[in-house]
C-alpha cells in the first residue's frame, strides 16, 4: 500500500491507518531490505528521506540473523573444503560450522 504522510508522521500510525499487523513484529526496516536500516521500535518518525517500511514478523526476524549469506562468492577463495561451490553453504547449516575442515590440506 501507498501512503503520502506527513514528515514527522510515526510509523506505528501508518501501520494502523492499513489496518495494522496479524502478528507482533519482530523488526522493523526503514527504507527497503537491502539499503533500509532497521528501527529501534515502530514509534521512529518518519524524515524526509523515508521511502519505505519492511515488517518482519518473529520467526522471520530470527531466519534473518541465522541465514547471514548474501551469496557474494568471498568466502570460496577461503575455504578448507575443496572443491566448494555455493551449494556447500547448505552443508555447512546443516553440519555446523566445523564442517570440511577435515579436508583442508596444508
Amino acid at each position: 500500500m501507498n501512503l503520502n504522510a506527513p514528515i514527522g508522521s510515526l510509523y506505528s500510525e501508518l501501520v494502523e491507518h492499513c489496518g495494522g499487523t496479524k502478528e507482533p513484529v519482530g523488526k522493523a526496516i526503514s527504507g527497503g531490505p537491502m539499503m533500509g536500516f532497521a528501527l529501534p521500535s515502530l514509534d521512529a518518525a518518519m524524515t524526509k528521506g523515508s521511502s519505505g517500511l519492511v515488517l518482519f514478523n518473529d520467526k522471520a526476524a530470527k531466519s534473518l540473523a541465522e541465514h547471514a549469506c548474501l551469496r557474494c562468492a568471498r568466502c570460496v577463495d577461503i575455504c578448507p573444503h575443496e572443491p566448494f561451490t555455493l551449494d556447500d553453504c547448505q552443508c555447512r547449516e546443516i553440519q555446523g560450522p566445523g564442517y570440511g575442515r577435515e579436508s583442508r590440506t596444508e
